[in-house]
């Protein structure tokens, strides 16, 4: 098969966690990623304190709103993208951050630690609900969901692209336009920006806000996207596939303030009920940390 983009899987079982388990299994994810990745030469220890220190017990309301929303993570594997093929230390750190507060807010229990997988074979089960978290930069799945063309292809590439209102632009700036994804991901000196994109006008709505002073981004922005399965048999089980991808890092990990923010998940539910849906998010970005989001749009997805 042909090589694609180096991702990591965890699975989940189906069984409903009590909280105690939801603290362990967040416990195993953690410990199993520093474990197995050397994502960066900063310990993940100290991250992994401060999470299980963090508040866990969420009132029944916002329980069922996680359940109704994203209940299907439970069962379903969940796809770290790696930046370059091959490469032993370029996970991204903020994406794995994605993946732990998940984890913490929707009940995992790891029917398996995490693997590097250097293909996409059948030990990923594209026949099941699938999350993938980041941009189609690291996450090949992400892009393939947005409806991205990638030079490397594989047998499981999809067979439906969901109709989806907005996508990420990574064609903002004069230097990568014509540029596919594949060579613009090589670009980082300085980072490209890019832009949250209306797909049927073409035009740039939002776009992060970069201070050259710090050489950061103050402002990005977050994509939640829910669908059916991009894949035949998935479809035909009933399956789902969840994308959860900033403009740039921050974004990406802004998950953990969404799950977390009652009110946006009830405005979410409220607009499109059991639908599949997209959500546009703005994240307020303070020395690289997400700070504050607001919930910009929202829309049902076919």
């Amino acid at each position: 098969m042909v090589t694609s983009r180096d991702i990591l899987v965890a699975r989940s079982s189906t069984r409903h966690s009590p909280p105690l388990i939801e603290i362990l299994a967040t416990t195993v994810v953690s410990f199993a990623i520093q474990k197995v990745w050397d994502i960066s030469r900063r310990d993940l220890l100290p991250y992994l304190k401060a999470w299980l220190a963090k508040e866990t017990i969420l009132d029944k309301e916002h329980r069922d709103l996680l359940d109704d929303l994203f209940g299907f993570i439970r069962n379903a594997s969940l796809i770290v993208g790696k930046r370059y093929p091959g490469a032993d230390n370029s996970v991204c750190e903020d994406d794995v951050q994605a993946v732990l507060s998940i984890a913490g807010f929707i009940p995992l229990t790891l029917a398996a630690k995490p693997e590097i997988r250097e293909t996409m074979d059948s030990d990923i089960n594209f026949n099941g609900n699938i999350c993938s978290i980041g941009s189609p930069i690291t996450s090949q799945f992400s892009g393939w969901m947005m409806g991205f063309p990638f030079e490397l292809h594989s047998e499981m590439e999809p067979d439906f692209i969901p109709d989806l209102p907005y996508t990420i632009n990574y064609q903002v700036e004069d230097r990568c336009k014509g540029k596919t994804i594949d060579r613009i991901r090589d670009m980082d000196d300085p980072l490209p920006n890019r832009s949250i994109k209306d797909t049927q006008t073409d035009e740039d709505i939002y776009i992060p806000t970069y201070d050259p002073n710090t050489m950061t981004y103050t402002k990005d922005y977050l994509l939640v996207i829910k669908t059916r399965s991009i894949h035949a048999e998935g479809r035909a089980h009933g399956y789902k596939n969840l994308v959860v991808a900033g403009c740039h890092r921050s974004g990406t990990r802004a998950i953990e303030l969404v799950l977390k923010d009652k009110d946006m998940l009830q405005r979410i539910f409220d607009e499109v009920g059991d639908d599949d849906f997209e959500a546009v998010i703005s994240v307020d970005v303070e020395k690289t940390e997400p700070k504050r989001v607001k919930l910009l749009n929202v829309q049902s997805v076919t």
